[in-house]
């Protein structure tokens, strides 16, 4: 016969473990916090036994496969319940994943072994599995949307199996994540948006075009994934021009979402202004690329990352939790951790805004995912 502490300790796991966001989304703000006061000077710390070539090399791998791969994983694998016959993965599943997911990070730090037979299937397991767990659902529930989303998780993995291997830079996989968000949360943030209107017919004429304008946002940033794929020198031009076509596209869309209605929710607002980045950092990366404003590449990806991707995270994070709840209201907490996770991105993007406060971004993002980590929840419904 069980105890009461034993008791305890089982339901903990059995809710841990009932749905990918529970334990994902905290190993993501993890990792994010551990990851930016290692390589801003706030540890002690070098992965110079690693397969990546030395510690900003391993900043971007870990911020983009640690970071926003459980990121994508908690959002992907419980919003498959919608649209999956089968729900969304528990229990045992979970527990591999995680499990994977830590493999994944040693294997960054050089704990295992440096060899390639050894290094790329530890080090990609954990994207691996969640695309095959979103391919399988896709195929058996015939959803167009399971399958875009797996090929995602497939090409991360195969970008990640690349870099690890010495063999690709990090822009391509940032690009591929700018094509999701453009095609998934620009779903999701039009969805949520549409249910706070009055839906008049007008209203509804704005949210098609702005659909039809992030679809051609995707596909623009698609075809330069494939020009920079080519090698060829005379892409860069059309490439670049791209770039800012496809920033025309995503800014036309969000502008279609707007109403007063969307600013007075406060969940609302958090993934426009998420969303707000993703023009931003394309266009910014289209200037950089083009040396027409003096702005290294590495500025714009942040705008992407730090605002765009990881702005996102936070926002859906913060979404679920109060889902939790007994109605969509964000937390204090997570309005606070927001915020400070904003004003990071502004002060890494345009460091020209805040002068000298450009050296504590790195501590008001640590100090975001902080926040969020030991924010407390209380009077939790079942989801």
């Amino acid at each position: 016969m069980r105890t009461a502490p034993q008791m305890k300790i089982r339901g903990v796991m059995s809710g841990a473990l009932s749905s990918s966001h529970r334990l994902l989304f905290p190993a993501a703000a993890a990792i994010a916090i551990f990851v930016v006061a290692a390589t801003s000077g706030m540890l002690s710390f070098s992965p110079s036994d690693g397969p990546l070539p030395g510690i900003v090399a391993w900043h971007a791998h870990e911020m983009l496969f640690g970071f926003v791969g459980a990121g994508f994983a908690a959002y992907t694998l419980t919003a498959m319940r919608s649209w999956s016959i089968t729900g969304g993965p528990s229990g045992i599943w979970i527990a591999v994943l995680i499990l994977l997911w830590v493999a994944a990070r040693m294997t960054a730090l050089g704990t295992f072994s440096d060899a390639g037979l050894i290094v790329v299937p530890l080090g990609v397991g954990f994207l691996a599995l969640v695309a095959l767990i979103l391919g399988r659902a896709a195929l058996r529930s015939k959803s167009w949307n399971g399958g875009f989303q797996a090929i995602i998780a497939l090409a991360l993995t195969g970008y990640q199996s690349a870099i690890l291997m010495g063999e690709t830079r990090p822009l391509a996989p940032v690009l591929v994540l700018a094509i999701l968000l453009s095609v998934v949360c620009g779903r999701v943030v039009a969805g949520f948006s549409w249910s706070r209107l009055e839906q008049r017919p007008e209203q509804q004429k704005r949210y098609r075009f702005g659909t039809y304008a992030g679809n051609l946002g995707a596909f623009l940033v698609f075809a330069v994934i494939l020009l920079d794929a080519s090698g060829q020198p005379a892409a860069d031009f059309v490439a670049n021009a791209l770039l800012m076509a496809a920033a025309g596209m995503t800014l036309t869309q969000l502008l279609c979402w707007q109403s007063r209605r969307i600013w007075r929710d406060g969940l609302l607002v958090m993934l426009h202004l998420a969303y707000l980045w993703l023009p931003v950092g394309l266009a910014l990366l289209a200037l950089a690329r083009s040396e027409v404003i003096a702005i290294p590449p590495s500025t714009a990806l942040h705008a992407l990352t730090v605002g765009a991707i990881s702005g996102s995270i936070y926002a859906v994070a913060a979404r679920a939790v109060a889902r939790r709840n007994a109605h969509l209201v964000p937390l204090r907490a997570d309005l606070l951790g927001y915020a400070l996770l904003w004003a990071a991105a502004v002060l890494r993007v345009f460091p020209e805004a805040g002068g000298d406060l450009f050296s504590i971004a790195p501590m008001l993002w640590i100090a975001g995912w902080t926040v969020f980590r030991n924010r407390k929840i209380k009077h939790l419904n079942p989801p």
